[in-house]
Order: C-alpha cells, then sequence, then structure tokens
C-alpha cells in the first residue's frame, strides 16, 4: 500500500490492514466467546444463565407429549418464543401461554419472563 494513504489513514484513525504494521491481531472466534462471558460482560452472563434457567424449567413444567413437539428459540425481553411442529400443538401452546408464563415466573424470577410467542416450525 502507499505510504502516504497509509499515513492518511492512520492518522484518520482508519483501523489496520493486517499485512500492516502494527495491525492487531486476529482474534479466534472461541476467544472472544470466553471473554464475552467473564463477570466484566455481567449484561451478557446473566442473559445467558437467565436463559439456560428458562430452557431447563421449560422442560420440567411440559407434559412430556407435548414436549417432543416444542421447543424455546428464543428469550429477549421477558418473551420466551416458542416453536410447535403442528398447528394442533402451536393451539394447545397459546391456549395455556398464561400458565405457562406464570410458571416460568415461579421457576425463574430473575429471567422476567413477561409473555409468550408461539410460532409454526417451518
Amino acid at each position: 500500500m502507499d505510504p502516504m494513504i497509509q499515513t492518511k489513514r492512520a492518522a484518520a484513525g482508519a483501523p489496520r490492514f493486517a499485512g500492516e504494521a502494527g495491525a492487531a491481531r486476529p482474534t479466534l472466534l472461541a476467544d472472544a466467546l470466553i471473554e464475552l462471558m467473564q463477570p466484566s460482560h455481567t449484561g451478557l452472563s446473566q442473559r445467558y444463565k437467565a436463559a439456560s434457567q428458562i430452557c431447563s424449567q421449560w422442560a420440567q413444567i411440559l407434559p412430556p407429549e407435548l414436549a417432543q413437539h416444542c421447543r424455546v428459540v428464543d428469550v429477549s425481553a421477558g418473551i420466551i418464543t416458542v416453536e410447535a411442529d403442528s398447528p394442533s400443538y402451536l393451539y394447545e401452546l397459546r391456549i395455556s401461554s398464561q400458565q405457562l408464563v406464570q410458571y416460568l415466573r415461579q421457576g425463574c424470577p430473575s429471567a422476567k419472563v413477561t409473555a409468550m410467542k408461539v410460532i409454526l416450525a417451518r
């Protein structure tokens, strides 16, 4: 690369390319994930812990027959999204959603579940 362009880019605070002198070493994905799970990133680790608790609780509160046909696919902003593999199980989950949310609130209060969204698997 032209030294003049490198100087202008450096002065502007632009990131360096891997081949340039002083460029940062690439970060491995595993290293980045481990860093994100450290206590310094409490928001992410708490969210992961809450999602884990919800999934564990979910397996305990559902009847085995129903559990075989649905799964938790997302937990975000207090809303748990559940995927059902057929319209009949989707309907069953929807009519039970208030009670299921109540069980989840009791079983894992730190997750702060407020609602359940049920979707049909594709």
